[in-house]
Formats: C-alpha cells, sequence, structure tokens
C-alpha cells in the first residue's frame, strides 16, 4: 500500500512541478586530465554524464547533477597480463551552472557545487572524499527552437576536503541535448 502511495504521490508532483521547469537536458562529457589520491597525479580518461534542470526560481542558471568517472590512461592501451590494476576515481557532483549567450550561437558556462569522490587511486583503498568541483565551457549552440544540441569544449577541477584528499583535472568535450524548453 505504501508503494502505490509512494508512486501516486511522486507522479502527482511531477505533473505540478514540470510546469515550474524552464528548461531540461541531458548530456556527456569525454575528455583527459589527471587524477590524484594519497599519490602523485596520474594522467586519465576522463567520462561524464549528467542531468540539467532549469526552474523557474534560478533565473539564468540551472542544477547540473553529473556523475564521473576518471582511469589513468594506460588502461586503455594494450598491456601486458601483469599490470592488471588502474587507479581511478568515481563521484557524482551538483553544481549550480550559469550560461551567458554571445552573438545566437556561441555560449559559455561556470559551474560550481559540492562533490562526492570515491578515491580508489591504490588496490588497497576504497575512501570516499567530500569536496568542490568548478567548470568552465565555451560552446556553440545549435537550438533553433526550445529543443536541439549544444557543444562545447571545456575544463573542470574536483578538489576533497577529507580523508585521502582525492582531485581530478580534466579537459573535455561536451555534448547536450535539450529535451524540454519554454524559451
Amino acid at each position: 500500500m505504501s508503494r502505490i502511495l509512494t508512486f501516486l504521490f511522486v507522479f502527482i508532483l511531477n505533473g505540478q512541478l514540470l510546469p515550474q521547469i524552464n528548461s531540461m537536458s541531458i548530456g556527456g562529457e569525454l575528455g583527459a586530465g589527471s587524477i590524484k589520491g594519497n599519490s602523485p597525479s596520474q594522467t586519465s580518461f576522463n567520462t561524464g554524464i549528467f542531468i540539467d534542470a532549469s526552474p523557474q526560481f534560478m533565473q539564468g542558471s540551472s542544477l547540473r547533477l553529473s556523475l564521473l568517472y576518471g582511469r589513468k590512461i594506460e588502461a586503455l592501451l594494450p598491456q601486458g597480463i601483469y599490470e592488471r590494476y588502474y587507479p581511478f576515481i568515481r563521484g557524482v557532483s551538483l553544481k549550480a551552472t550559469m550560461n551567458q549567450t554571445f552573438r545566437n550561437f556561441f555560449y559559455t558556462e561556470e559551474a560550481i557545487g559540492p562533490l562526492l569522490l570515491n578515491d580508489r587511486t591504490f588496490s588497497d583503498v576504497n575512501s570516499y572524499d567530500l569536496g568542490l568541483c568548478f567548470s568552465f565551457l565555451a560552446g556553440l549552440d545549435f537550438r533553433k527552437s526550445s529543443k536541439g544540441m549544444a557543444v562545447g569544449v571545456g575544463t573542470e577541477y574536483g578538489l576533497t576536503f577529507t580523508n585521502t584528499l582525492a582531485s581530478y583535472f580534466s579537459i573535455y568535450l561536451q555534448g547536450q541535448y535539450y529535451f524540454l524548453g519554454k524559451d
């Protein structure tokens, strides 16, 4: 019974909240950079996916929930069977994002927010660290109407303040698809 009530509550709440959202989008990132825990920084490939929502009360800004993953770049290269562990980090962040549009197609994006990183830079380390992440992106917005694509080149830095002080830096390509929007 409680599951049915929960489902109905979420369904009704969702119907009431969608009109309060200016736009929603999903996207992904792919790039290179570095990861670091209680170790020297290591060159890495970095990926991420996100969902972005722009509520009406945040004029010109949006909230972005991101999942990220960074792994030592040698994991992509053919190696011998002797090196089986490649250091990695994974995390989740919730960033406040601001966009500025220039000349219809060009835009910039800045973001800041809390970060939770899982540090796996050594095979015997499994630490969760809290911190902040910052990002900047310049791109092209191909939306002619309220739906469409945007692409860009960006950089992101994540720094934690607890446990192993894990951090990452990334330069990436980003693609974003807007599936809901009111302009």
